[in-house]
C-alpha cells in the first residue's frame, strides 16, 4: 500500500480543485465479495482512506481478473 502524507491531504483540503482528488475513501474488498465476511460490504472494517493512484490500480486489477 502506498504511504499517505498528511501535509498533502491538508494542502488538497485547503486548495481544492473541483472534481479532482488524490485521496478518497474506498472499500478494501469489493462490495459483492463474500457477504458473510465482516471485511466485505458496507462495514467500517472494509473502508479506508486510499490514494487515487491505488484506486486506479485496484480497478485495473479487478477488470483484468473479470476479463481473463
Amino acid at each position: 500500500m502506498e504511504k499517505m502524507y498528511f501535509n498533502e491531504l491538508k494542502q488538497e483540503l485547503e486548495n481544492p480543485t473541483h472534481g479532482e482528488s488524490k485521496f478518497q475513501v474506498g472499500h478494501m474488498n469489493p462490495l459483492k465479495a463474500n457477504t458473510l465476511d465482516i471485511f466485505s460490504g458496507h462495514t467500517a472494517e472494509n473502508i479506508s482512506w486510499i490514494s487515487a493512484e491505488e484506486m486506479r490500480y485496484r480497478k485495473i486489477a479487478l477488470y483484468q481478473r473479470h476479463n481473463n
